[in-house]
Parts: structure tokens; C-alpha cells; sequence
């Protein structure tokens, strides 16, 4: 009874959490929110699950993009520890649904516990648990499981801070080291940094008012840096092909302006503040859309009706604790003016790295959604130090309660997994097809079709919506085992962007009725070994034929194949050598070049003895980072796979180690003599090994310390009683 009497509110968070989310159980369900549920997270934890459940690392998957580096992207979040135990032990998708029980427990879990170190009452702590934890960041982001994971970490690292300064012992730094190193692996780099600026924030803030001295406030801070690059340092195994990937990425210089604030809102999103459906409800069609609102749910810091008021308060009457509410004042203020991105003096904090490398600023807002829940916390607290006024905590817990319920319960679609995973009806033409050497493509990103328009609720068109998978759109596509030419991540090469260029350069969308695709658009097409595309515009080519069609919510599903498609793996007789980029985009869309014989390459490579006349490819097998097959030539020939160029790849013939040549802009291609060859490729980058030895030493060093700092306390305790 007495353990039930003093946690309480941490059952209360369990209770509230489980009926939050029972129907993702109760039958077997899964978030069908339009976005990056079906098209990016779902299909990477997916993959995640299936690679593990292989024991195998997720580095590379051929289902998207042509072949791309999946681990180095990041968002999957490999080596993240509760990712690990729950995509290894749980089958999808109660894994993905377990998932968002353990990021809402930890938030609000942490965020009590915060306020409980801070001395303030359990319906107080249990507020601003509630408030933090089921803010209308957390909920309306369910699509964005890797920034909300991470942003359930930020109580806790508030914690240690607080617990080091307290009692200074280093066990602390070591934990907050390991917190950092989580927090990368969960694969949401962009977080890490503004939690890291919040918590110097905090931390120059409170030594500052504590009448610490500059040179005391720098060694603290030069500390607190020095445990950040040791979780780093933890984290290199991650980090090094995350960086690697950076550098051949359209990110490697940073962005420019329009990409750094592109889907901020204006300061009309403070009034989400006070009302989450202000302009509309998003989740009801009448959302009303415009740039000064950004995308909804990347402006969305709702914390209840109560909290902005509370927090006001707080400022002003709070003695007691004035130096914390102040400094969480402080945290709020500056981090709703970064949210504000461009609307805001501080915009100009954004031109410099690390900053310049991530946009959407409005993500700053999860830590002004913490400040506020915080300070609100003070006021319950010194509210119900009256006992005329006690039973106002109660009230106010109702209230954040109810709020919750009637703002997010239903805002999120939730669809039958058996329904969500059912198999489109484009996979009973194509799964029969041979997709081992040939891809899909629907190039969503400028074939667009909206799935959802304004008047209807997601739950009307949510049967509309799941139909739309009929395309297989990346990432959908990963779900059902498809290979499409099209790609929807994080990062993107330059390689990958260079196709992009070509393909928006010279696709003729002026008419969406009657869409042409050119010549050079067909060359695209069979460069990335594309057959089959699937979309709902009636495209005009005679290179195209229908081959497959559904009607349905008024549209026309379409499957359509490229005629003389290019195969994955084939061989070549011929190059031609270009020396820059732009001189590559004029040939790849050159209407005089038999890309059928053809390969262009960057560099110089050795010229065929004797060419060939015939050849036959066989044994083809791909596990993704590995793709084997035997190849018989009456000649010597290049031979040339249609996967993406990337650090990393290697090749053997016959066991023997030969150079990968980039061609046709995103292509290997490597020179084979005449025979019968055995044929390997394998993915196993440099960085990742680099990484893995830095992690595994620093993980090493952290162990060795432990167990010595153990042994001298023990010495220390036996000494001492002698």
C-alpha cells in the first residue's frame, strides 16, 4: 500500500498510456496516418526487424533508389537499444506499436522525474508529465518516430545534468556519454544538436545565476563538451558512414536559405499554443493550408489549454525556485525564436554549421513545449502549498486529462494490420514478373498524386489513401518486396540528384490529362533498368504500353511497360569518357548514344581486346549488400550493373579483386575477359569498419573505468576499516 501511495502517478502514466494506445492491439492495428508511416518509418523499422531477425546489419537494401546505403541514412536506427530488443524479439508489427508505448512512457516517465528531483508535488510533476509527454508534438508527429524517440530522451539528459552539478561524481558524465550515444544511434542527428545547445543553454544559465565564477562556468561547460565527443566517440560506428554519406550528398556544403526554412510556419503558429485546431483540424480536412502555417505537424507544440497560461504565470510569482522557472524561461524564449526560423533575429544563427545542415527550424519547438510544461509544473505546486487551493492539482490533472483525450485521441487514422499490409492490387500483375533484374517506378515526386483533399477527413479517405500503395512508391514498396528506381530519404547523393535534375528537366507536365515523356526521359528509364510504371496520369508514348488497370475512387490505376528495357546486369561493348558534370548530363540525355551498347564513364579504362557477340547472365542472387552471378562471354566485355555508385562497393572476378568504374551516372561498371566468371559484389564500407573499431575501443575504455573506479572504491572501503 505504501508503494502504491508514493508511485502513483508513475501507475497513473502507465494506465493512461495503455488506454492511449489500445487500439494499436485490440485487434492488431497499426497508425495509417497520410505521410511517413507507410512511405518512410514503418518500411525502415520493417526492414530493420527483417535484418536482425537474419543477424544481419541493415547496410544496404536494393529496393529503393537503385541500391541505396540504408544504414548510413541513419533514421532506421540500427544500434539503438531499444530498437534492437524490440525489432529482434517482437514481430511486426506489435514491435512498431510497442514502440510508441516505450516513447511516450519515457517522456512523461522522464519528465517526472524531473520535476520530482526539483521538489515539486506529484500532481505538479504528474502535470507537466501529461503535458510534455501527449503534447500535440509527440501525438501529431506519430509519423516521425525517430525525432519523437529522441525527444523523449531530453528530460533525462536535463536529469544528469542536474544530478552531476548536485553531486559531482563522474558516473554521471559517463551516463550522460551514454545518453548522447543513444540519442545518435536513434538516427536523428538534427535533435541531438539542439538538445546539446539547449542543454549548454541550461547549464551556462544556472552555474551563471548560481554566482559561479566565468572560469568555474567554462570548465563546467569544456566538461560537458568533452562527454558530448565522448558519446561521439561511442557513437562512430554510426557516425563515420552517416559522414561519408554527407560528403557525396547534396548536403556536403550545406543549405541555402529557401531549403533551411521551407515548411516553417510565420508567428501565426504560436497560436497553436493556445489551440491546436485554430486554422482547422488537419485530421478533419478543414485545415486550412498556407505557407505562413508551414506543415502542420512540423509547427504543432500544443501542451494543453492550461500550460502557456500557467507557465506565464509562473514567471511572475514564483520566489522559491525563481533561478530554475527563469532559466527555463529563458530556454523557451530562445527556442521558440529559433523555431521561428527566418521570422526571427536569430535567423542568422543558421547560416552557421552545424546548424546550416538541417532545415525546418519549427523543430526547435519540442524544447519550448519541455519549458513550458516545466514552468507550469511550479505553478501547480505553489497553488496546492495552500491547502484551500489543493484541490485544484486534481483539477487541473482532469483537465490536462480530458484535453488530451478530446484533442488526440482520434487524430490519428488507425487501420487493421491485415488491412495495412494487404497486397496492393499491382503486385498480382508484377509479383509473377522477373524484378531480380528489372525495377519499378512510378516517379511519385513529379507524377505527384494527391491521396488526401480538403472537406474529407483522414478517416474517410483512408480506404482511398491505402489504395494509392498500388503505385508502390518508395518506401511503400520495401513493404511488399518490390525494386523501384524512385527513393524517398533523409540523404540523397548527388548521383541520385543528378537523375532527379535530368527527369524534371524533361518530363512535359504542362498537361496532366496528356503527359509526354520524351526520348531522353525513355533513356532515364532504361538507364536505371526501369520496366514497369505504375501512376494515374495517362502518359503518351509509343515506347509505353498499358498493361494492367484498375478503376478506382475515381481514378485510373495504370501499369504500363517500357518497351527494350535495360536489364540490371548486362554487358556492354562500348564507352565513352566524360570529363565533367555537366558534360555527363548532356550525354545521359542525348538522343544519339546506343545506351544499349554504351556505357559512359569519368575516367579511363582499359579497351577491349576482342568484343563480344553474345552472352548469358545467370545464378543471379542479391542479398543486398552482396550480388553474385555467373557470366559467359564469347568476348571480352564491360560489364555493367544498373545499382547506385557508392564508397564502399566492391568487386571480385573469380575471387580476384577488380576496380568499380562509375557509369552512366549512378552505375558500376566493371571490364571482364573472355569466359566463364563467377562475378561478386559486396558492400562493406571503410567508414563502418573505422567506426566500429572506434566505438568498440571507446566502449572498451568505458568498461575499463567502470570496473577500476569499482576496485579502488572497494580498496578504499576496506582500507578504511582498517
Amino acid at each position: 500500500m505504501k508503494l502504491l501511495k508514493s508511485n502513483w502517478p508513475i501507475i497513473f502514466i502507465l494506465i493512461f498510456t495503455i488506454i492511449f494506445f489500445h487500439r494499436l492491439f485490440f485487434p492488431t492495428s497499426i497508425f495509417s496516418t497520410p505521410g511517413d508511416i507507410a512511405y518512410f518509418n514503418y518500411p525502415l523499422k520493417n526492414f530493420l526487424s527483417e535484418s536482425l531477425k537474419n543477424h544481419q546489419l541493415p547496410l544496404w537494401t536494393n529496393l529503393i533508389g537503385t541500391g541505396f546505403p540504408i544504414l548510413a541514412d541513419s533514421p532506421i536506427g540500427a544500434f539503438y537499444l531499444p530498437n534492437l530488443i524490440l525489432f529482434y524479439f517482437f514481430p511486426m508489427p506489435i514491435a512498431f506499436n510497442l514502440h510508441y508505448i516505450l516513447i511516450f512512457l519515457a517522456s512523461t516517465i522522464g519528465t517526472y522525474l524531473l520535476c520530482q528531483y526539483y521538489r515539486l508535488s506529484k500532481p505538479a510533476s504528474l502535470y507537466a508529465a501529461l503535458a510534455y509527454g501527449f503534447s500535440g508534438f509527440f501525438v501529431a508527429r506519430v509519423i516521425h518516430t525517430s525525432f519523437i524517440q529522441l525527444a523523449s530522451l531530453l528530460p533525462f539528459l536535463f536529469l544528469i545534468i542536474e544530478k552531476y552539478i548536485e553531486k559531482k561524481e563522474k558516473k554521471y558524465l559517463f551516463i550522460f556519454a551514454l545518453f548522447i550515444n543513444q540519442s545518435i544511434f536513434i538516427g536523428y542527428l538534427q535533435s541531438v544538436i539542439y538538445i546539446l545547445i539547449a542543454l549548454n543553454v541550461y547549464l551556462t544559465a544556472k552555474l551563471y545565476l548560481q554566482k559561479y565564477k566565468m572560469t568555474r562556468i567554462l570548465k563546467y561547460l569544456g566538461i560537458l563538451g568533452l562527454f558530448s565527443l565522448f558519446g561521439f566517440a561511442l557513437s562512430a560506428v554510426q557516425i563515420l558512414p552517416t559522414y561519408e554519406m554527407l560528403k557525396v550528398s547534396s548536403r556536403s556544403s550545406g543549405l541555402n536559405s529557401n531549403q533551411l526554412f521551407i515548411n516553417s510556419g510565420s508567428t501565426k503558429i504560436l497560436s497553436f499554443f493556445l489551440n491546436p485546431f485554430i486554422y482547422g483540424n488537419i485530421s478533419k480536412g478543414t485545415f486550412k493550408e498556407s505557407t505562413d502555417l508551414g506543415i502542420y505537424w512540423e509547427n504543432i507544440a500544443y501542451s494543453g489549454i492550461l500550460t502557456p497560461i500557467l507557465a506565464l504565470i509562473a514567471y511572475f510569482v514564483i520566489k522559491k525556485n525563481r533561478q530554475t522557472v527563469a532559466i527555463f524561461t529563458g530556454i523557451m524564449i530562445f527556442s521558440l525564436l529559433m523555431a521561428l526560423g527566418k521570422y526571427s533575429p536569430l535567423h542568422i544563427f543558421f547560416d552557421i554549421p552545424p546548424l546550416s545542415y538541417f532545415r525546418i527550424p519549427a523543430r526547435f519547438l519540442f524544447i519550448t513545449s519541455f519549458s513550458i510544461s516545466i514552468m507550469a509544473a511550479f505553478t501547480i505546486d505553489k497553488i496546492e502549498k495552500n491547502k484551500k487551493l489543493k484541490i485544484l492539482g486534481v483539477i487541473v490533472l482532469i483537465i490536462i486529462s480530458l484535453d488530451i483525450f478530446k484533442n488526440w485521441y482520434n487524430f490519428n487514422t488507425i487501420t487493421p494490420f491485415s488491412k495495412f499490409t494487404k497486397e496492393p492490387d499491382s503486385l498480382s500483375y508484377l509479383k509473377d514478373k522477373n524484378l531480380q533484374n528489372f525495377r519499378t517506378a512510378s516517379l511519385w515526386s513529379y507524377l505527384f498524386t494527391p491521396t488526401h483533399s480538403q472537406g474529407q477527413s483522414w478517416e474517410q479517405q483512408n480506404d482511398a489513401y491505402l489504395y494509392n500503395f498500388f503505385k508502390l512508391s518508395p518506401d511503400v514498396n520495401m513493404i511488399f518486396n518490390i525494386p523501384t528506381a524512385d527513393s524517398y530519404t533523409s540523404l540523397s547523393t548527388n548521383r541520385t540528384n543528378l537523375f532527379r535534375n535530368l527527369y524534371g528537366s524533361n518530363l512535359e507536365l504542362n498537361n496532366p490529362e496528356n503527359i509526354k515523356l520524351n526520348s531522353k526521359v525513355i533513356n532515364l528509364l532504361r538507364l536505371q533498368s526501369i520496366k514497369y510504371l505504375l501512376t494515374t496520369y495517362d502518359l503518351k508514348d509509343g515506347e509505353l504500353q498499358e498493361v494492367y488497370a484498375s478503376q478506382k475512387y475515381s481514378k485510373k490505376y495504370t501499369i504500363y511497360e517500357l518497351k527494350n528495357a535495360y536489364p540490371r546486369i548486362r554487358l556492354v561493348n562500348n564507352t565513352k569518357t566524360v570529363k565533367t558534370i555537366s558534360d555527363l548530363e548532356i550525354n545521359l540525355a542525348s538522343d544519339t548514344i546506343d545506351f544499349k551498347d554504351t556505357a559512359l564513364i569519368e575516367k579511363t579504362i582499359e579497351p577491349l581486346k576482342k568484343k563480344f557477340a553474345s552472352y548469358e547472365i545467370s545464378n543471379i542472387k542479391d542479398s543486398g549488400s552482396k550480388l553474385t552471378f555467373q557470366v559467359v562471354s564469347n568476348g571480352d566485355a564491360y560489364l555493367l550493373v544498373s545499382d547506385s555508385f557508392y564508397p564502399g562497393w566492391k568487386a571480385k572476378i573469380d575471387n580476384k579483386l577488380v576496380e568499380i568504374f562509375a557509369a552512366n551516372g549512378n552505375s558500376r561498371l566493371i571490364y571482364i575477359p573472355e569466359g566463364k566468371h563467377n562475378i561478386i559484389f559486396y558492400y562493406l564500407p571503410n567508414s563502418l569498419k573505422a567506426g566500429a573499431l572506434i566505438s568498440g575501443f571507446s566502449y572498451l575504455f568505458l568498461l575499463l573505468l567502470l570496473i577500476f573506479n569499482k576496485r579502488l572504491k572497494l580498496v578504499q572501503r576496506i582500507t578504511s576499516t582498517l
